[in-house]
């Protein structure tokens, strides 16, 4: 509980032993909606610099890759799987250190946040740029805009009601692990028939993908109750960070289950 009120009429004026709190008051209602609205636009302005920075990097390492390939195949070949490997190497040791880094001081925090937030997103690109090696650049850029629209959506339900959203947070955290359940088992049944878990792991993206969608409206639920408030630089960037991760992962799961359904459209 704060020890010093929100707002007073007249501070100069205040009593010292006994300052009135005026926590409805519209001055106080008025200045806790700006801020959050100035909050809320900082965190999804990183969280658009991150996912652009990641798309720039797909693109560029994909054409460069491609190029690659056609020059030397085989070195290509072999480069590009060391490469992927140790970006996912990378990858796990980011997720881990920004962890330790929230328990840290705000202003060493904040910078290391944001370093490993852009470090982040600039393996995540070098990862997703093997998808450009397999799949349509066309199949990307709609996976990409239904991702966007998907994503615009549970934000303006989950800042538009201001509901907690617990339960769809729950309820999507249940999805993701029973599909990751099915999905262990049905590799065994993969061995005996192709054709079932073909069908099998598009249900499973599809699953995937609702689960992402209830996770968002829970993390941009929550994330808008943290913004009404000052906040720090480390936790508008860590904010930021969670956002962009729930684009990426609808994203990705989107991307397999459609290239599966194109797959079998053109089948």
């Amino acid at each position: 509980m704060p020890t010093s009120p929100r707002y007073t009429q007249d501070p100069s004026l205040a009593d010292t032993n006994s300052q009135e709190v005026v926590d409805d008051h519209p001055y106080h209602k008025q200045r806790t909606s700006h801020t959050g609205v100035v909050n809320m636009t900082k965190v999804f302005g990183i969280m658009f610099l991150l996912i652009l920075g990641t798309a720039a990097i797909t693109l560029l390492l994909g054409y460069l890759f491609d190029l690659w390939l056609e020059t030397n195949y085989s070195a290509a070949s072999t480069g590009i799987l060391v490469i992927m490997i140790v970006a996912c190497v990378l990858q796990l040791i980011l997720c881990i250190s920004l962890m330790f880094t929230r328990n840290r001081s705000r202003s060493r925090g904040a910078t290391r946040s944001l370093t490993i937030s852009i470090l982040y997103a600039v393996v995540m690109g070098v990862m997703m740029s093997s998808f450009t090696l397999y799949i349509d650049w066309e199949v990307l850029g709609i996976t990409f805009a239904i991702t966007a629209v998907v994503f615009g959506l549970m934000t303006l339900i989950a800042y538009g009601t201001k509901g907690r959203f617990s339960g769809a947070a729950m309820v999507g955290m249940g999805l993701a692990m029973a599909a990751m359940i099915i999905m262990m088992f049905g590799l065994l049944f993969g061995l005996i028939w192709p054709d079932f878990f073909d069908t099998m792991y598009m249900i499973i993206m599809g699953v995937m993908v609702i689960a992402m969608m209830l996770i968002t409206l829970y993390d941009v639920a929550r994330i808008r109750r943290i913004v009404n408030e000052d906040i720090s630089n480390d936790q508008a960037y860590y904010c930021a960070f969670r956002l962009y991760t729930d684009f990426i992962c609808i994203f990705i799961y989107l991307l397999y289950f459609l290239v599966r359904i194109f797959g079998r459209m053109r089948r």
